[in-house]
């Protein structure tokens, strides 16, 4: 296996099986009209072809788990009539049927579901286990059959002409002679995580079986206007600038000084392999251990900055062999809390020379998590037309009310850091108090 899919593999087994459906990514794909069930089949065979993950078997064998894989597969279509129903109401639909979820040993983890209306085909559904893609893989998939279908872009095009790189290629590669100073870096660099983190709060030690987590999303065009004009302004990324205020609030709700924020390592940042179809993201710790509370906000951006560039640097590791150098250094099994996912690539510096959206138009609205088990506090960001911040908490942490404070206190600071001179960390950290306590 690829370092990405045996991580999904560990972190996989470590939840419940009945709910692993919770953790399968769906894509939607328009059905030209006059396209049929033969036509749909067609397409998905090609694909499947191009890509050996999705004709792959993953397996728990004598030299550890691995990837197995046929030579062909043929697709079986299931279909849903959803009359008049919406994008929100197909993806409802096409995750009831994996009730039950994909068996590894079996055959291809990912299904194609056809939605129709008064019987004609409409939108074609890919549920997908995260073993087999992740959401960048997914997209390629979605493309080729675009263009496959006849209604691709010019881009889907270039992505149905290009060989793809393939999984087992990458796991030769990174455990080739050619990727050892990486391997040997990365060695260093969980060793500076279990030096420079106290016992107690690294790795973490979530409850075993802990389930039911609360959910609020806001959305708010102000907010995204004002993290590209505060980006602008300090000379950071967006990215890490919203980090940063997650670094307050997760020290403010946990009531630690010191801690290790989790990322999400998509680790497509060399060419190569930048079209595979295969699972890619594995969890990048980040310390957070000495940094400035009590003064600018703009050094503890600049510390936060550096930090995350070397996690995300050294985000492709051998998971096996990091839990054994974790286990033997603390005696523990290795876990992760405090997830920070950043989806908002569209989100750039802004001088922010227009007039800013009114802040009326925030929208702060409670959702039920499709996950229901894993950290214990996740923020998931995400663009388009507003910026979308999401925040999944287990309920022991904060309640539901607490929980839609937070989320106007991010929309709050994003203000501040763009339209005030001096932005103090220990107001906004006794800000975040109020949010998170009353």
């Amino acid at each position: 296996m690829s370092f990405g899919q045996l991580s999904v593999y560990r972190v996989m087994q470590t939840l419940p099986l009945d709910r692993w459906a919770e953790t399968y990514l769906v894509s939607l794909v328009p059905i030209p009209a006059a396209r049929t069930d033969d036509d749909i089949v067609a397409a998905l065979t090609v694909v499947a072809q191009r890509h050996e993950s999705l004709r792959s078997r993953f397996l728990d064998g004598p030299r550890g788990p691995g990837q197995v894989v046929s030579p062909t597969w043929h697709p079986e279509l299931v279909h849903v009539e959803l009359p008049g129903g919406g994008a929100e109401e197909a993806t409802t639909a096409i995750r009831d049927t994996c009730r039950r979820p994909f068996d590894w040993d079996a055959g291809a983890c990912w299904r194609a579901v056809v939605i129709t209306d008064g019987g004609r085909p409409v939108v074609l559904g890919l549920i997908v286990d995260h073993i087999v893609s992740d959401g960048w893989g997914l997209r390629r998939v979605a493309a080729e059959l675009r263009a496959l279908l006849g209604s691709g872009s010019d881009r889907d095009e270039e992505l149905l002409a290009a060989a793809p790189p393939q999984p087992q290629q990458l796991a030769d590669f990174q455990r080739s002679d050619e990727w050892r100073r990486r391997r040997d870096a990365t060695t260093r660099y969980w060793d500076g995580l279990l030096r420079d983190l106290p016992a107690d709060v690294f790795p973490w030690s979530t409850e075993a079986g802990s389930v039911g987590r609360l959910g609020v999303v806001l959305r708010s065009a102000r907010a995204r206007y004002a993290l590209g004009v505060a980006a602008h302004r300090l000379g950071a990324s967006p990215h890490n600038v919203l980090l940063s205020l997650y670094a307050i609030a997760a020290r403010e709700m946990l009531g630690l000084p010191d801690l290790a924020l989790t990322l999400q390592a998509g680790n497509r940042s060399l060419p190569r392999w930048q079209g595979i179809v295969s699972s890619m993201n594995q969890y990048a710790p980040v310390p957070v251990v000495g940094a400035p509370v009590g003064g600018d906000f703009a050094r503890l951006t600049e510390t936060v900055s550096k930090m995350s560039l070397r996690a995300y640097w050294h985000g492709m590791y051998d998971l096996d062999s990091v839990r054994e150098q974790v286990f033997r250094a603390r005696g523990v099994e290795l876990d992760f809390d405090c997830f920070f996912n950043w989806q908002a690539f569209d989100v750039r510096q802004d001088a922010g020379t227009g007039p800013p959206p009114d802040e009326r138009q925030a929208v702060v609205e409670r959702v039920h998590p499709s996950r229901q088990v894993g950290p214990r506090l996740d923020l998931k960001v995400q663009g388009g037309d507003g910026l979308s911040i999401t925040v999944r908490v287990d309920p022991s942490l904060l309640s539901a009310e607490r929980l839609d404070h937070l989320v106007r206190w991010f929309d709050h600071e994003l203000w501040t850091i763009a339209t005030s001179t001096e932005c103090d960390t220990e107001q906004m950290t006794r800000r975040c108090a109020r949010a998170v306590r009353g």
